[in-house]
Order: C-alpha cells, then sequence, then structure tokens
C-alpha cells in the first residue's frame, strides 16, 4: 500500500504472506518525500531509494526504479510493479 500524504511525504507498506513454517520478512514500512502530480511522481525513500511512477492508459501507475546500491535492500524494491488505485482512495482533480 502506498499513501501519498499533502505535504509531500509518503508511506509505503509491504506484506508477505508466508505460510506457517516459512522463514523470511512479513512487512516493512518506507517512508520518503515525493513530488509530481497526477500522471507522473517522483518518489525518494529515506533510504535514499529513487522511483518514477507513470500513470498507463489504463490508469495504474507502472514503476520505474534506478538501481539499488545495496542487494540487502532487495526486499524495498518495486522494480516493474504496477500500483492500482484503491477505489475508495481520494484523487487530485
Amino acid at each position: 500500500m502506498l499513501s501519498l500524504h499533502s505535504k509531500g511525504h509518503y508511506l509505503l507498506r509491504k506484506e508477505w504472506k508466508r505460510g506457517r513454517d516459512e522463514q523470511g520478512i512479513v512487512s516493512l514500512g518506507e517512508p520518503g518525500t515525493y513530488s509530481g502530480e497526477r500522471d507522473r511522481y517522483e518518489l525518494v525513500s529515506f533510504h535514499g531509494i529513487k522511483r518514477i511512477l507513470r500513470r498507463s492508459s489504463r490508469g495504474s501507475f507502472k514503476v520505474e526504479e534506478e538501481p539499488l546500491e545495496q542487494p540487502s535492500m532487495e526486499s524495498y524494491s518495486l522494480k516493474d510493479w504496477t500500483l492500482e488505485l484503491d477505489s475508495g482512495a481520494k484523487q487530485e482533480e
């Protein structure tokens, strides 16, 4: 889930569904700042990850991401993800 806040900050939350005996990350949170509007947003996490979200013709957003500096940050990656809008979300006019 990605939430954009009115003062230029965002919060990204990722969750994994794990089996009963499966080990690994179950969730993480990532705060950062963003700029842009409507069809294109630039996000910079407090960890330094830089992303661009571009609106597709279907209304969803495709994520472009700069290469990660450290392989240990791979869990934070959204490279080539497609983000769908929540039907109850407020949108800028």
